[in-house]
């Protein structure tokens, strides 16, 4: 048993050896000046715990004071306990760069056929359904030729402009731009460039 400035720390610092010897403990009963106690009523019995003479206290008291784990899992009387209403259980995955370059990969392929498919579509339904509608809607023929008297003033010229879509403007540019390569090849005796059927 030790003795300190402190209380607490004394008693940390101090073992129980003094409660397994019946000479110890009978002079700590003395000099505290109990009264019907003797010491063979509070003796410890050292094999009945697995802490040694010599633990002390601070020992005993990290570990809770506890002799020993009897760790057995009833999952079934805890459900029947508790009585949740819902059980669920979360998984947190992270994608390494392995799954990230292949998904990506794969993202782009797959768009890459999808387009393929719809961009088709698409301009055939421009071509064959939206561009005669506006056509036909602002008096035009299939030629881009405004119906009517046949007389082309100015406004008709604006009007005519104003009703050419940008699809058909792409067109025309290629166009002449393969027109006028042709015409330079054939001027500096370059050999020709292979262009479409329709120059």
């Amino acid at each position: 048993i030790f003795v300190g400035c402190y209380l607490v720390e004394a008693v940390l610092q101090s073992d129980l050896r003094c409660f397994f010897d019946i000479g110890c403990l009978q002079q700590l009963i003395d000099s505290l000046s109990l009264v019907n106690i003797s010491a063979l009523d509070i003796i410890l019995n050292s094999t009945a715990s697995h802490y040694q003479e010599k633990s002390s206290l601070l020992e005993i008291v990290s570990n809770l004071m506890i002799e020993e784990w009897n760790n057995q899992t009833f999952y079934n009387n805890y459900f029947n306990i508790c009585q949740p209403s819902v059980c669920t259980a979360t998984y947190i995955g992270y994608g390494n760069i392995v799954y990230i370059i292949t998904t990506i990969i794969g993202l782009i392929g797959g768009l890459t056929k999808v387009y393929r498919f719809i961009v088709p579509i698409f301009l055939r339904i421009i071509v064959r359904v939206i561009i005669p509608f506006i056509r036909k809607k602002r008096g035009m023929n299939n030629n881009g030729e405004i119906l009517g008297n046949g007389c082309l003033g100015d406004d008709a010229k604006t009007y005519m402009l104003a009703t050419i879509s940008p699809l058909s403007i792409v067109i025309d540019e290629t166009i002449n731009t393969l027109r006028y390569a042709r015409l330079v090849a054939t001027i500096t005796n370059v050999p020709q460039i292979k262009t479409p059927h329709l120059i």
